[in-house]
């Protein structure tokens, strides 16, 4: 009993690190969310040279994603978590201290190479890690916790780096350095990955595991409604993601950037609580079923259209807030169905390859707003289009679960018969 109280202990601290690895993260890149435009302005950057910098960042995106999902699944997910980490820290650095547009491309590649080597290592990681697969309800159970406190980091560290940022403009940018480097640390105390699966992994060739990935990716039919549902969802909710200042500005009252922050702290608190309540409820068979799964996502297309119709700002706000929680519930759901679809040994690269096709979704979003903005269209009249297109497709997916789930009734019902 003794020994077996240690393993749950230990379990559960493991549970703690992997997900304050996560934490900090995302909250370090955040110190610098609401000053980094600002700051390279005055740092004697144009508009159009930022505009480029964001299109390099999108290009090695587009360009890293894939390959180094492979790196983690041959080399090892904490290594690639190590290299992450060292990009990031790095890149923060370069901004901090740099004076000239190439210094700031460098930081820009490194940044976003970061991301890439994060992409789909860190899930693999910690469910490799934390054994999440070995208790029925658990990986449930964290990824909405790992949501509810990133969203936590993201909101202090958010409102903290546009404090220290009226000092001096490169102060979040080093703050999120000692923050990164923390994450560092925190990584170097965090528990070792399956050393069996590893062991696996690297008897294969790279090409091996390429090969392995696109059949079980792009070659899996469990795996293609996932492509489909995530880059749907990256083009439906770039209007959210990107738009909602402007939109809260059209709204009779709410030009104010105080009224951006108060906006900004409600969806993060939305999102806490989102992350808290399906974590409490995460082993429930109830929450697990299809048909909870069907209900987010509908509730969220009903939420996303009624925040893009209705004119009264205060209301607006907390369908825009509930919109945000039923969102994460939706996405962290299908986040963790898809892992529960994905062998182990390939798991990082087919995470990053899927993250790849749900950027395509964002990038046509993207040129579709550009289109809409340039024939001189009202935030709310893009907010209502998005919300009718997400709408359209909640129905599509919604029926091709009730299909599917008929067309498996029916096989074991033949079956039985038989």
């Amino acid at each position: 009993m003794a020994m077996d109280g240690l393993l749950v202990y230990g379990g559960y601290m493991n549970f703690k690190k992997i997900l304050t690895l996560d934490a900090l993260f995302e909250g370090g890149r955040m110190f610098v969310g609401a000053t980094s435009v600002t700051y390279l302005l005055q740092s004697g950057l144009t508009i159009s040279q930022i505009g480029i910098l964001k299109t390099i960042q999108a290009i090695t995106i587009l360009i890293g994603e894939y390959p180094t999902g492979l790196i983690a699944d041959f080399f090892g997910r904490k290594k690639s978590l190590y290299l992450s980490l060292i990009a990031a820290i790095t890149g923060f650095l370069i901004f901090a201290f740099g004076y000239s547009f190439y210094q700031f491309i460098l930081a820009e590649i490194l940044c976003a190479l970061s991301l890439c080597l994060w992409s789909g290592a860190y899930e693999a990681y910690a469910i490799e890690a934390a054994n999440l697969e070995k208790q029925e309800g658990l990986m449930d159970k964290f990824f909405h916790a790992n949501q509810s406190l990133n969203s936590a980091f993201v909101l202090v560290f958010g409102t903290v780096g546009g404090m220290i940022a009226e000092k001096t403009l490169n102060l979040p940018y080093i703050a999120g350095s000692v923050t990164l480097l923390i994450g560092y640390i925190c990584l170097c105390y965090s528990p070792s990955e399956n050393f069996v699966t590893s062991m696996e992994i690297k008897k294969k060739s790279i090409i091996a595991l390429l090969k392995n990935s696109i059949s079980e990716g792009i070659g899996n039919q469990k795996i293609i409604p996932f492509i489909f549902i995530s880059v749907a969802i990256q083009f439906s909710i770039q209007p959210l993601l990107h738009l909602w200042q402007p939109y809260f500005a059209e709204l009779r009252g709410l030009t104010s950037t105080s009224f951006n922050s108060v906006v900004f702290g409600f969806y993060c608190i939305m999102n806490i609580i989102a992350g808290l309540v399906a974590a409490k409820y995460s082993k429930k068979i109830w929450f697990r079923t299809q048909a909870f799964f069907i209900l987010s996502m509908v509730v969220f297309s009903v939420l996303y259209i009624l925040t893009s119709i209705i004119t009264s700002g205060f209301i607006v706000l907390i369908l825009f807030g509930l919109t945000q929680a039923f969102l994460s519930i939706f996405r962290t759901n299908l986040s963790i169905k898809l892992n529960q679809n994905i062998s182990s040994q390939s798991r990082a690269s087919i995470l990053s390859s899927i993250s790849l096709f749900s950027r395509f979704g964002m990038l046509a979003a993207l040129q579709w707003i550009q289109i809409m903005s340039h024939q001189s269209q009202s935030t709310q009249t893009i907010f209502s289009f998005f919300s009718i297109i997400t709408s359209f497709m909640v129905a599509l997916f919604t029926l091709g679960i009730l299909i599917k789930i008929t067309i498996n009734k029916k096989e074991i019902k033949n079956e039985i018969t038989l």
